[in-house]
Parts: structure tokens; sequence; C-alpha cells
């Protein structure tokens, strides 16, 4: 099944009032730009977003060059970049050349409580060798350091795009899958083994030391797919929720009630899904949650094993429960993260940033979200992979409060602008 990557700007109210009486409505939706893939460029996914302190909003994203865009194909970081709040957005420029014998892939962006930018990439070199690097900015991206490698382990540990968090006491935290080897054979996709344990991995002095949390989790009950691409949100009074992947029916979850050390043993959560990742951000000033994924409780329509519909739920206890899920789309999926500023993104990646009135999520595939960015305002924006397979589409949601509508009035025609990364 083919998809592609699309980037939805919402403008609309992002409290869980007026989320409640008012889903996302995509057809709405203006698209504003689309890169769309091409021979030299087949595929272009897994992004994350920051804002800088300029009010430039970044969005970085792996762009294949090479063979038909597969997840072990050849492939840098690039970013684009809007000055208008996503009305109008640059040409694609390398951000990250390829590093790896694979590729470089699932970027993560946060601005820590130091001000420094900080990015998390994946270094892909065989079956067998796949790696979290990091990069720190100081000059608000204009530069970045040398890439360092973040687990000195060998082995094969996936860290999903836009999964970086900082949580309120100044810890970074980082949700890893980590994949034993069937065999000795890097080039050999049999010497992979699917089924992934959960761990993390945190550092105290900003990114300077990492070490894994105490535990680690594998899939109570037999599974083909082990606990895959986790995420990480903290919730209002501290603690943590993570949650993974499965082809059990649904995302299971874990528990942290301190700071990330230890976790809970994986138990299913109520969000009925695919294999699919789910994209979880904690609305600023709340103790609710915001999640987007694709639901398969029967409540819409939805294709067996596929990656759709993308719906998104609050969760009122921390995920304990969730409310009725409002329908996004049938055509996309999540990514996710939060932030409290008054800009349609702000700089914090992985699961959660916090933001200004507004919402921002960003989805991986033909149907999930990748990356969700949620703040207190007025400006709501969702990336998601989608048909056609490989491009990438940003459209705003003109439906709802004056600032919507005022953006609405300087935006161009549907399509007005298409670049080819």
């Amino acid at each position: 099944m083919r998809a592609f990557l699309m980037l939805w700007l919402w403008v609309a109210a992002v409290s869980a009032h007026a989320f409640d009486q008012k889903p996302f409505d995509v057809p709405q939706s203006k698209v504003l730009l689309t890169m769309a893939p091409s021979p030299d460029n087949p595929r272009n996914s897994e992004g994350a977003f920051a804002t800088l302190r300029s009010g430039r909003i970044i969005f970085c994203y792996t762009a294949y060059y090479g063979g038909k865009g597969s997840d072990h194909d050849p492939a840098r970081i690039a970013q684009i970049h809007s000055d208008d709040q996503g009305l109008t957005w640059s040409a694609p420029k390398t951000l990250v050349e390829n590093e790896g014998r694979y590729n470089v892939m699932s970027v993560s962006l946060l601005r820590s409580a130091s001000g420094k930018l900080h990015m998390v990439y994946l270094v892909k070199n065989d079956w067998l060798d796949c790696r979290p690097y990091q990069r720190t900015s100081g000059d608000d991206g204009a530069t970045w350091s040398a890439p360092k490698l973040i687990l000195t382990a060998p082995g094969y540990f996936v860290v999903n795009n836009d999964r970086l968090i900082q949580t309120a006491k100044g810890r970074l935290l980082l949700p890893v899958a980590f994949h034993r080897s069937r065999g000795q054979d890097p080039l050999s996709s049999r010497s992979f083994d699917a089924r992934a344990m959960a761990l993390w991995i945190y550092s105290d002095d900003d990114g300077q030391k990492w070490q894994e949390a105490a535990n680690w989790w594998a899939m109570p009950i037999r599974s083909g797919s082990g606990l895959q691409e986790p995420g990480v949100v903290e919730r209002a009074d501290g603690s943590l929720f993570s949650w993974a992947r499965t082809d059990a029916g649904s995302q299971y979850g874990f528990d942290s009630k301190d700071g990330g050390k230890s976790w809970s043993a994986p138990t299913p959560t109520t969000l009925a899904s695919p294999v699919s990742p789910a994209s979880i951000k904690r609305i600023p000033g709340s103790d609710e949650l915001l999640a987007v994924f694709n639901d398969h409780s029967g409540r819409f329509p939805f294709p067996k094993g596929k990656r759709s519909p993308l719906v998104a739920a609050i969760s009122k206890d921390g995920g304990a429960t969730w409310g009725r899920p409002k329908l996004l789309t049938t055509s996309c999926w999540p990514i996710a993260r939060a932030t409290a500023r008054r800009r349609p993104i702000s700089t914090s990646s992985g699961s959660g940033r916090p933001r200004s009135p507004g919402c921002v999520a960003s989805d991986q595939s033909a149907s999930c979200a990748m990356s969700l960015s949620v703040s207190r305002g007025a400006l709501c924006v969702l990336a998601a992979l989608c048909r056609p397979w490989g491009s990438i589409s940003i459209a705003m949601d003109f439906s709802s409060s004056r600032r919507a509508q005022s953006l609405s009035r300087q935006a161009s025609a549907p399509f007005s602008s298409t670049h080819t990364s």
C-alpha cells in the first residue's frame, strides 16, 4: 500500500472543551505545500518541528535519494522553514548528510531548558547496527555540533522521530526499541528480530552523558512485533506514561513514578490500533492528554491490518481511559508533540512539548501520527504519511478562531506552492 507524508497545518481551538465540541475537519484544509517524490527523491517521511527564537518554524525530515525509498535505502535529513506561520515554505536543504552505510532517519528536535536545540536521529549501517546520535546547536540551528553516539552498546536500536522529551525537572528522556540479532550476516534481513524490547535512556546534564533506566521490558504474551516504536509523555503530576505499538490489537502502556528510572510492566491500553505508532502529548496548562492514533476499536470503519483511520482522543485520567475519538482522516497516521508558545509549532519533539494556544501533530504513514504538538491557543498542525507514497504536503484549516480567519485571508489558493526535493 502506497503512502505519502502529509503535513497539515490546522488553525483551530485546542482546549479540551473546544476539541470535544468540534473535530478536526480535514476536507476544510487548504494545502499550501506539496513536496512530491521524484526518481532521485523516492520518499519523504519521519519528521519533527521546532520554532526558532525569531519565530521561524523549521520542519526536519527524512529525504530518501536512492533505491525505492524503503527503510534501508539511502537517505539524508532535510529541512524546510516558514517565516509566516506556515503559509509558505522554503525549498528543502540538506541538514545532515548520510552518515551511515544505509541512511540517517527519524529525527527528533527539542529545545531544552538550557536554551540549546537538540537533534536526535538514527544512523543505520546494516541489519545489525542502527543507533541514535545527537547533535546540539547553541545558535538556534545556524550551526550544529559534531554527531555524538548516544548508545555505545552494539545493536539495532530504534528511536521514532519526534520522541525526545524533557521533564519538568530537567531530565532528557528518550524511549528506545531494541531488536536483538537472530543471525550474523549484517546484510541479511534474516539477521533482524522484529520482536522489540522497550527500554529508556535519560540524561541529567543536558545530554552530555546518558544512561539506561533500571529495567526494560519484553512483550508479556506471544507476539511477532514485541514492543515497537515507544513514546513517552509527562503527566501533570510529574509521573510518566510510555506506550509502544504491538500486534496484539492495542498500544501497550508503562508507568514511571521516579522520573523514568524504572518502569512498570507493559499492559494493554484502551487505544485499539494496528501495528502503527501513536502520538500522545499533554495539553499545556491542563492535566489532559491528547492522543492521535489509528483507531481499530470499530467506532469507525477500518481496513483490517491497515493504518487507517486516523483519530484523536483526550484522556482526563493520565491515559487510563480515553474519551470518544474524533475522526481526522481515513488516509493518514500520527507523530506527536506539544508546546506552550504563541506559534503553530514549538521546539520540543518526541512525545510532548509545551506551547502557546495551539496544537501540532505530525504523522508517519499511510494513516498514522508521527509527531503531535499541542499548545493552549488557536493553532494546530498535523503531519502525516498518506497517499501517494513519498510526498509531504502542508495544509491549514481555517474553520475556527479569529486568528485562523486572519491567516485564511493571507493564505493563497490550495496547492499554491510546490517544491521537489
